[in-house]
């Protein structure tokens, strides 16, 4: 994202950085909405299973790899819920 200043005057690369702010801004807010609807849903599904939740609170920088381990911890719970309600599909 960041590029070299090169020939851009300081008022062009005041407006190119704060583009960029607002991307990065834009992305972190997606990312907490995203974060905030699989906190919903797994403690729903902890609540049907009763499991506890993951427990880890997130500051104001969420990786993508956190975000992934979130989804894929809820994924793998809405599975067990499928299987703790209908045991017979269990081959």
């Amino acid at each position: 994202m960041y590029q070299e200043r090169g020939s851009l005057t300081l008022l062009e690369f005041e407006d190119k950085l704060a583009e960029q702010v607002k991307e990065l801004t834009e992305l972190r807010s997606n990312r907490m909405m995203m974060l905030d609807e699989l906190k919903r849903a797994e403690k729903h599904l902890c609540d049907i299973l009763d499991v506890e939740p993951a427990g880890k609170d997130v500051d104001s920088f969420l990786s993508t790899q956190h975000l992934a381990h979130v989804k894929e911890r809820v994924d793998k719970m809405e599975s067990d819920k499928v299987l703790n309600l209908f045991p017979c599909m269990i081959y």
